[in-house]
């Protein structure tokens, strides 16, 4: 790829991100009240895979890390039987490249029930949604699992944002 053309894949990567950083910043409200959301881990390529990646592996670092955040994590029968039925979904993309490394796309969103207004249709919906991108060694999938870790260190911190009781004043923020 020529100069001039990674320039502009740069120049629109940014703008989109900014984009979609400034429409997620409004999202927090649709945060406050969960009391808890099932996790849910997206298939992975066969050959991160293949490289050391697994799902069980996400499926346990997103959990302890909710969990040693005071968040509830629910079964899926729990998750079932909870107002807007949430769940947090985590989906990493991968390609293996010719020279072996794997260039990845993270991304973490929360999806909540909603009733449409304009026909009263139940659905799920996206409320809450952060990405990244980013390229590692073979030997070092390991960096997708810390780019998974710090997508939901930022749910974790804005949900405790919305959540969490005001002790002086006691209403919740």
């Amino acid at each position: 790829m020529n100069r001039t053309r990674w320039c502009s894949v740069v120049v629109a990567l940014c703008f989109c991100w900014s984009f979609g950083e400034a429409f997620a910043a409004r999202n927090w409200e649709s945060l406050r009240g969960l009391g808890g959301m099932q996790v849910v881990i997206g298939d992975l390529n066969p050959e991160a895979v293949q490289d050391g990646l697994s799902t069980g592996l996400l499926q346990a670092d997103v959990v302890r890390s909710l969990m040693g955040a005071g968040v509830n994590v629910l079964a899926r029968e729990e998750r079932l039987q909870t107002p807007g039925a949430p769940w947090l979904y985590v989906s990493v993309a991968t390609v293996r490249t010719k020279l072996g490394s794997h260039v990845y796309s993270v991304s973490v969103a929360l999806f909540q029930g909603a009733l449409l207004d304009s026909n009263g249709v139940s659905t799920s919906v996206q409320t809450w949604e952060r990405g990244s991108f980013g390229m590692t060694r073979s030997q070092d999938l390991r960096r997708i699992r810390r780019a998974v870790g710090d997508l939901v260190g930022v749910f974790i911190k804005d949900y405790l944002a919305m959540n969490q009781e005001c002790p002086i004043c006691s209403i919740v923020m």
